[in-house]
């Protein structure tokens, strides 16, 4: 999967962790939604974000979510999910 980056724009959450992976709050997934139909709609073809290496039960929510891995630097994963087919 590869990102265009060149839009810089950038949302920062406060951490949230669970104490189970499958214990995702309504909210994350509403959330989660909501940002993807808003850029969707906008023809923004891909979304990226970083998150800690230790974080597993972000990264297992956001890879639930459809996102995939895309690289591991000084203990944070990026990770990124399309959001426009390619035609």
């Amino acid at each position: 999967m590869s990102m265009d980056h060149r839009s810089g724009s950038g949302v920062v959450v406060r951490p949230y962790r669970p104490t189970d992976a499958d214990d995702v709050p309504q909210i994350c997934v509403a959330t989660a939604d909501g940002l993807v139909q808003h850029l969707r709609a906008r023809g923004i073809p891909g979304l990226m974000l970083t998150v800690s290496a230790t974080n597993a039960q972000a990264i297992s929510f956001y890879q639930k979510y459809g996102f995939s891995p895309l690289e591991e630097q000084d203990m944070r994963v990026s990770m990124g999910i399309r959001l426009t087919t390619d035609d």
